[in-house]
Formats: C-alpha cells, structure tokens, sequence
C-alpha cells in the first residue's frame, strides 16, 4: 500500500504502522459487512435518500485555485447521492451522520487508482459536519474493532457496549464529535451546508471543501412526516417535483500548516484565518428520480475519494484508509451481487430509463 508522494510542501506523515493498521481495517469491514441482504448493501452510507441528476458548472475562479476541473470555466453533468450514515438502514428520525456524495462525468485526464486509471469521473464525498469524529488510521481500527464487537453481542441491548467501552473512554472528543453530528435536525437535505472534512491537494496546496445552499434558493417550506421511516426521501421527491435546488461549491486553503493539520481529521480549520471561496454551482433541476430503475443504479454505484484527478488526491490518515477499504468492500459487495464493478458515463446520464 503505497501513498502517491506529494510536493515538499504538501507534507503527510503517515506512521511507520499505518500499512499494517489499515489491513487490519480490512480484514474488520469484511467481518462486519452483512453479506446477508438481498442485495449486499454498502458497508457506509447503506441507507439512501435519493441519486439524482444535477450539472457542475465551474466558475472563472481565483489563479489559486485553477487546478484539476477548476482550471477554466465548465459544465459538468454529475450524480450526486444524498444517504444516512449508519451501517444499518434505520428510521430518519434517529440521529445520524447525513451524506452527500457527487460523481462528475466526462473528467478526461489520469486518475489516481490503479484500475480505473481511464475513468472519466472525479468524486467528491461530505457529511453534514465541518470535521470528522475519526483522527487517523488508528481511530478508524479502534472503531472498526469495537464495532465488530458490538455485531457478536447476541442482544440488541448489550449492541452499544463495545463501543460504550472499547472506544468511548480513550476517544472522548471523537465520541463529543459524533454525538454532536447524531443530535442535528434535518428534515430535508436539499437545505443543509456540508463539508469534506478531509484535506486535498489543489494544485500545490490543501484545501479542504463545502457545499452550501444557494442564498437564493432552495426557499421552499416542506413540512415532513416524521412518523414516517423515510420521511427525507419523502421530502427530496416534494421538493425536487415543485423546485429546482442550487449548492455553492466551496474550497479553503489551508494557510498554516500547524493551526490547519493535515493527518487529524477531527481538527476545524479556520474560517476565520480563511475563508471559504466560492468555485462552482451545483444546479439540481426539478426531476422525478424516485424509481426502481434509478435506486437500482444508485445500490451499484459505488463512491471513492481516490475517485480522482492527481490534481485532485486526497490527503491524511482517513483518506489513506478509505482508499484501501472502500475499493475492497466495493469489489466484495459488488462480486456477492453479481454485478460488475465499474464507473459511469455519459451515456448513463442520458439514459432515459434511469
């Protein structure tokens, strides 16, 4: 496992046990993936609200931030997946980690990962939280382990144990943190900010990025039924078939390397000491997406940071481990259904049926 090597002023520093750490990862998301469900479901973000059509359009942004896909003004059409984060499907109304994830189409240039080299698309993945509630590598193990603990509990109940005193007594921030993200209301995810929480390269610098609605728009008032189990998918369908919805795409430059760390994901950056910049609109157009055959394109879609442009590589500890762990679980999930693992194209998006 080889980490892409980086400009002198892009640091990482990955601890000499990081490979083995993030093996171990492996080996736990393989034992806590529920091979179970017709289909296999994703081992994060199982729980979808809704994949729909949208397009990218890339302003004239600073000379700063003129690499990858911001180098010059464009369109791009783009699938972006709202989800929960939980590793079970559960109602909406219980406190969870919400998801955004966007896959642009017709990205020329090399990507990062091996098989996919020729890809034509370029990932971006955020939660509805400015940092994670995992520091490095070695939260995502201690994590991983107790959540693999709490699977053997042969009681709902005693479920929480593992993680309650496994993980929780020598990660108090972590746990603040995702309790924290657990406690937020959302009752539509068309009208929330979200953030990347991880660092990227741009160009020579870091960035770290977010998606924010549109002052403008998305002004429309849906009143959900929470009673209901999946009431935010209920609503995205209201929304979307009485409402177009506008994001502002935003990138922050990392401008002090200690005050902005790369490798801890659970550390804010300054908004203070940088201001986000404002680089692209996502337009989502008014659609009807509800239907068997966009769910089944959306189960076998599958999203990766290192889904990407080299101008593009993801940064730290937590990318590092998602790089290996999600391309396996993909590829797992993906062989249990019988599906073959591969990006979308242009076609796809055009596809009248989906």
């Amino acid at each position: 496992m080889k980490t892409q090597s980086n400009p002198p002023n892009l640091p990482e520093n990955p601890p000499a046990n990081e490979d083995k750490v993030i093996a171990e990862v492996i080996q736990c998301s393989i034992a806590v993936l529920d091979k179970e469900t017709d289909p296999v479901q994703r081992q994060q973000h199982p729980k979808s609200h809704g994949c729909v059509k949208a397009e990218f359009i890339v302003e004239d942004v600073p000379e700063e931030c003129r690499f990858g896909i911001f180098r010059e003004p464009r369109r791009y059409s783009a699938f972006v997946r709202f989800s929960n984060g939980s590793l079970k499907p559960q109602r909406d109304s219980e406190g969870d980690v919400r998801g955004m994830a966007i896959k642009l189409l017709g990205v020329e240039g090399e990507k990062l990962l091996e098989e996919q080299r020729q890809a034509q698309t370029q990932d971006f993945i955020l939660i509805n939280h400015p940092v994670l509630f995992l520091k490095d590598a070695q939260d995502a193990l201690d994590f991983a382990k107790a959540v693999q603990m709490a699977k053997k509990m042969p009681f709902k109940p005693l479920k929480p144990l593992p993680l309650l005193l496994m993980y929780v007594p020598s990660h108090l921030k972590q746990f603040k943190i995702l309790k924290t993200i657990q406690k937020k209301t959302v009752t539509n995810q068309l009208q929330i900010q979200y953030w990347s929480t991880t660092p990227y390269k741009l160009g020579d610098r870091a960035i770290k990025f977010s998606v924010k609605p549109s002052v403008t728009e998305n002004n429309i008032q849906i009143a959900p039924n929470l009673e209901s189990e999946n009431f935010l998918r209920e609503v995205m369908v209201e929304h979307l078939s009485r409402q177009e919805v506008c994001f502002d795409f935003l990138v922050q430059l990392q401008k002090n390397p200690d005050q902005m760390p790369v490798e801890d994901a659970t550390a804010e950056w300054s908004e203070t000491d940088s201001p986000f910049i404002k680089v692209a609109n996502i337009r989502i157009p008014m659609q009807t997406f509800d239907t068997e055959a966009r769910r089944q394109f959306d189960e076998n879609l599958s999203f990766n940071p290192w889904h990407a442009l080299v101008e593009h590589q993801p940064l730290g500890g937590i990318n590092r481990v998602r790089k290996y762990v999600y391309q396996t679980i993909a590829a797992t999930r993906h062989k249990l259904n019988k599906v073959t693992v591969q990006e979308p194209t242009m076609n796809d998006f055009n596809n009248p049926n989906i």
